[in-house]
Protein backbone atom coordinates (compact mmCIF):
# COMPACT_ATOMS: atom_id res chain seq x y z
CA UNK A 1 0.00 0.00 0.00
CA UNK A 2 1.34 3.44 -0.88
CA UNK A 3 2.26 5.96 1.80
CA UNK A 4 -0.56 8.35 0.88
CA UNK A 5 -3.11 5.55 0.77
CA UNK A 6 -1.98 4.32 4.19
CA UNK A 7 -2.30 7.80 5.67
CA UNK A 8 -5.75 8.21 4.14
CA UNK A 9 -6.85 4.85 5.51
CA UNK A 10 -5.71 5.73 9.03
CA UNK A 11 -7.44 9.12 8.78
CA UNK A 12 -10.71 7.55 7.66
CA UNK A 13 -10.60 4.94 10.41
CA UNK A 14 -9.45 7.07 13.34
CA UNK A 15 -10.72 10.59 12.68
CA UNK A 16 -14.54 10.27 12.52
CA UNK A 17 -14.97 9.08 16.14
CA UNK A 18 -12.84 12.01 17.33
CA UNK A 19 -14.99 14.57 15.51
CA UNK A 20 -17.71 14.25 18.15
CA UNK A 21 -15.29 15.47 20.83
CA UNK A 22 -13.85 18.17 18.54
CA UNK A 23 -17.34 19.53 17.86
CA UNK A 24 -18.29 19.41 21.56
CA UNK A 25 -15.18 21.33 22.48
CA UNK A 26 -15.90 23.90 19.76
CA UNK A 27 -19.35 24.50 21.25
CA UNK A 28 -17.83 24.84 24.72
CA UNK A 29 -15.27 27.32 23.39
CA UNK A 30 -18.01 29.28 21.63
CA UNK A 31 -20.14 29.46 24.78
CA UNK A 32 -17.21 30.57 26.92
CA UNK A 33 -16.07 33.25 24.48
CA UNK A 34 -19.63 34.49 23.94
CA UNK A 35 -19.61 35.27 27.66
CA UNK A 36 -16.27 37.13 27.44
CA UNK A 37 -16.76 40.82 26.62
CA UNK A 38 -16.06 42.39 24.20
CA UNK A 39 -15.97 39.13 22.25
CA UNK A 40 -19.13 37.79 20.66
CA UNK A 41 -19.89 34.44 19.10
CA UNK A 42 -23.09 33.30 17.43
CA UNK A 43 -23.16 30.00 19.29
CA UNK A 44 -26.07 28.71 17.19
CA UNK A 45 -23.86 28.73 14.09
CA UNK A 46 -21.21 26.45 15.61
CA UNK A 47 -22.00 23.16 13.88
CA UNK A 48 -18.48 21.80 13.44
CA UNK A 49 -15.06 22.15 15.00
CA UNK A 50 -14.67 25.76 13.78
CA UNK A 51 -15.53 28.80 15.89
CA UNK A 52 -15.70 32.32 14.45
CA UNK A 53 -15.17 35.01 17.08
CA UNK A 54 -16.11 38.67 16.63
CA UNK A 55 -13.62 40.84 18.50
CA UNK A 56 -15.87 43.89 18.74
CA UNK A 57 -13.85 47.10 18.65
CA UNK A 58 -10.57 45.25 19.16
CA UNK A 59 -8.51 44.47 16.06
CA UNK A 60 -8.63 40.74 15.36
CA UNK A 61 -4.92 40.68 14.50
CA UNK A 62 -4.05 42.12 17.92
CA UNK A 63 -6.28 39.64 19.73
CA UNK A 64 -4.91 36.72 17.70
CA UNK A 65 -1.34 37.82 18.44
CA UNK A 66 -2.07 38.20 22.16
CA UNK A 67 -3.75 34.79 22.29
CA UNK A 68 -0.76 33.36 20.41
CA UNK A 69 1.62 34.81 22.99
CA UNK A 70 -0.31 32.74 25.52
CA UNK A 71 0.35 29.53 23.58
CA UNK A 72 -2.84 29.24 21.53
CA UNK A 73 -2.78 29.51 17.74
CA UNK A 74 -5.78 31.16 16.11
CA UNK A 75 -6.19 33.03 12.83
CA UNK A 76 -7.44 36.55 12.19
CA UNK A 77 -9.62 36.14 9.09
CA UNK A 78 -10.98 39.68 8.99
CA UNK A 79 -10.52 43.03 10.71
CA UNK A 80 -12.69 41.89 13.64
CA UNK A 81 -13.00 38.14 13.11
CA UNK A 82 -10.91 35.26 14.44
CA UNK A 83 -11.21 31.62 13.46
CA UNK A 84 -10.42 29.00 16.08
CA UNK A 85 -10.32 25.29 15.31
CA UNK A 86 -10.73 22.45 17.79
CA UNK A 87 -9.00 19.31 16.50
CA UNK A 88 -7.77 15.95 17.78
CA UNK A 89 -4.76 17.51 19.51
CA UNK A 90 -7.00 19.77 21.61
CA UNK A 91 -8.15 17.91 24.71
CA UNK A 92 -10.23 19.31 27.57
CA UNK A 93 -7.15 20.71 29.31
CA UNK A 94 -5.99 22.54 26.17
CA UNK A 95 -9.54 23.84 25.71
CA UNK A 96 -9.34 25.43 29.17
CA UNK A 97 -5.96 26.92 28.24
CA UNK A 98 -7.50 28.42 25.09
CA UNK A 99 -10.44 29.93 26.95
CA UNK A 100 -8.12 31.41 29.58
CA UNK A 101 -5.81 32.75 26.85
CA UNK A 102 -8.66 34.61 25.16
CA UNK A 103 -9.94 36.01 28.46
CA UNK A 104 -6.50 37.17 29.54
CA UNK A 105 -5.66 38.58 26.10
CA UNK A 106 -8.74 40.79 25.79
CA UNK A 107 -8.14 42.21 29.27
CA UNK A 108 -4.60 43.26 28.39
CA UNK A 109 -5.06 44.74 24.93
CA UNK A 110 -5.12 48.51 24.93
CA UNK A 111 -8.45 49.83 23.71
Amino acid sequence: MGCLAAAARVALQETPPKLVDDNRRARELAQALAATAPLTVDVATVQSNLVYVNTGALPAAAVAAAVGERGVRVLAVGPHTIRACCHHQIDDERLRVAIDAFRDAVQHIER
